[in-house]
């Protein structure tokens, strides 16, 4: 299936109600109970698409995309181990930071974030923490090799998704880089996941999801704790144990009975999921003030908003990962060879607004979307 590349990251989760006390947190998100289906029109869901072609010049092109941050007007893009700079209009700004062998410059880009004048960059075996207005200005802080790095007021959270000497950990660091507290020791058997990179839930609450499974971590940095509680109360769902035990019984992982999560992403007003389950996908688009969830059947999804059909639902749907956004917009991308090889097959299916497309080929800049939720 066409979107299948798209789903190995995708997408959401939900708001914690504020409470009073530790026994009063559910053990789950959202009950089976509270889930709807929903219109397979995706104008039912959206109110706007907006397609912005990154620039750059001839000599900085943009590979595929690891990685995206918006910050208020800025746009931080990590492309091909390229840190860039945008304008909400795709103009081309300045290089943050590039892999190589000089002063300041990167083996790896693991992850960044920014905050204020600030980008913290994850690489291999350190931090770096660069000027956004003077990227040639920088310090750098060993730490234990990370796949994520979140700036929060009570101490930067580096998330380590991978088997090392004593587990996978989240570990909080102050603002010198030393550490003040490793987490997560009880989940130490548990392969966290390295798409989805502590999103933030609720106000100093961030979320670690376990590998492509119904459990997660739920982390407050103010106080260290670490809580584990399920996505979704249902039968269907794979927890940790299920899903290493359905995936050790097949090649594939859309043959697995049951739903499996792709990932999770966080807007403002929203969260929302995707699951795999036989071949089949689906949507779930979770209502922070309301507190329920409507069901989309993603193979029957339908753009009726872009022009674009099918294609929009594989490429915008299916990269919603790449949201790090600060309002209620969800960022994705569209890979310009899939886009020119699409605009071929299906001449008339994009509408005017999005011409720039048209000329794509294997040596264009990606395009960013921005997909604002009803």
């Amino acid at each position: 299936m066409k979107s299948l590349r798209y789903t190995t990251a995708a997408v959401i989760a939900l708001l914690m109600a504020a409470c009073t006390s530790k026994d009063e947190l559910p053990t789950y998100i959202v009950d089976e109970s509270a889930v709807t289906t929903g219109s397979e029109k995706l104008s039912d869901h959206v109110s706007s698409i907006k397609i912005v072609p990154l620039e750059t010049s001839d000599s900085l092109l943009i590979g595929r995309i690891s990685g995206i941050r918006k910050d208020g007007d800025r746009l931080f893009v990590n492309a091909d181990n390229h840190l860039m700079q945008f304008d909400m209009n795709g103009k081309f700004v300045k290089e943050i930071a590039r892999i190589g062998a000089g002063p300041g410059e990167l083996k790896r880009i693991n992850n960044f974030d920014v905050e204020g004048d600030s980008c913290y960059i994850l690489s291999f075996d350190k931090l770096v923490i660069k000027s956004i207005s003077n990227p040639d200005s920088y310090r750098e802080i060993p730490v234990r090799s990370g796949n994520y790095i979140r700036f929060t007021p009570d101490g930067m959270l580096v998330a380590c998704g991978m088997p090392l000497e004593n587990g996978n950990v989240i570990m909080q660091l102050d603002e010198k880089g030393d550490t003040i507290r490793t987490m997560l020791k009880a989940c130490d058997d548990w392969n966290l996941s390295k798409v989805v990179g502590l999103p933030e839930l609720s106000d100093g609450t961030y979320i670690q999801q376990m590998n492509f499974s119904n459990d997660l971590a739920l982390v407050t940095p103010s106080t260290g704790e670490v809580r584990t509680i399920k996505l979704i109360n249902t039968s269907d769902a794979l927890d940790t144990e299920d899903l290493n035990d359905a995936l050790r019984q097949t090649n594939s992982k859309m043959d697995v009975a049951g739903e499996m999560y792709t990932g999770i992403s966080v807007s403002g007003s929203h969260i929302f999921w995707i699951s795999m389950s036989r071949g089949e996908m689906n949507l779930y688009i979770y209502d922070k003030e309301r507190k329920d969830a409507v069901k989309l059947n993603f193979n029957n999804l339908v753009d009726d908003i872009s022009g674009a059909d099918n294609f929009m639902n594989n490429m915008m749907i299916g990269t919603l990962p790449f949201n790090e956004s600060d309002d209620n917009s969800f960022i994705s991308v569209i890979d310009p060879a899939v886009a020119s090889a699409y605009i071929k097959e299906n001449p008339n299916s994009f509408a005017a607004e999005y011409a720039p497309l048209e000329n794509a080929d294997d040596d264009a800049n990606p395009a960013v979307i921005f997909i604002n939720f009803k």
